[in-house]
């Protein structure tokens, strides 16, 4: 099998009607090369995208308006304990812990005398502090903004005047 392969290739070789190159002028060549330049086109990106800097530059007098919109669920401690301080609701039972629910005044009333029915404190005494098991909680937070650019010491002017230039420069 391997010899009539090689007899097969060696004969493509030697039989000049089948192989054959096509001729190119220098001029055609180059012309190619700058047609498939990754290089040229590279640099055809960067133009455009100096232009569209040097666009959006010219406009730094305008107001931006913006919107920010996000939502999580977790059960990480961490987590949760950070979503309720930022959305201002925490409240001392976030902060229960194991030991905060076998302190002494939870099993004395007002007159410092034990409860004799349930009390809310003792209740869940056997529970899992929520300090450190949370449970899943979803958090969520958006947000509406407009930047007015009242003063800029005039460093609109010159971000436009360097978007300019390098847009000339390129």
């Amino acid at each position: 099998m391997k010899r009539y392969t090689f007899q097969f290739v060696l004969s493509l070789v030697f039989i000049p009607g089948i192989l054959f190159a096509e001729t190119l002028s220098f001029n055609d060549f180059w012309k190619q090369v700058e047609e498939h330049s990754l290089g040229r086109k590279a640099k055809q990106f960067e133009f455009k995208a100096s232009e569209i800097a040097k666009d959006r530059s010219d406009r730094h007098w305008l107001p931006r308006i913006y919107t920010d919109v996000r939502a999580y669920n977790t059960n990480d401690p961490a987590l949760n304990l950070l979503g309720k301080l930022g959305q201002r609701s925490a409240t001392d039972a976030d902060f229960s812990t194991a030991s905060a629910r076998v302190r002494p005044g939870n099993f004395l009333d007002s007159n410092n005398q034990p409860y004799n029915t349930l009390n809310s404190d003792t209740a869940n005494l056997f529970a899992k502090d929520t300090l450190n098991h949370p449970g899943s909680n979803t958090y969520s937070r958006g947000s509406l903004g407009i930047d007015l650019p009242v003063y800029e010491g005039g460093a609109g002017k010159t971000l436009s005047k360097i978007q300019e230039k390098r847009s000339v420069g390129l």
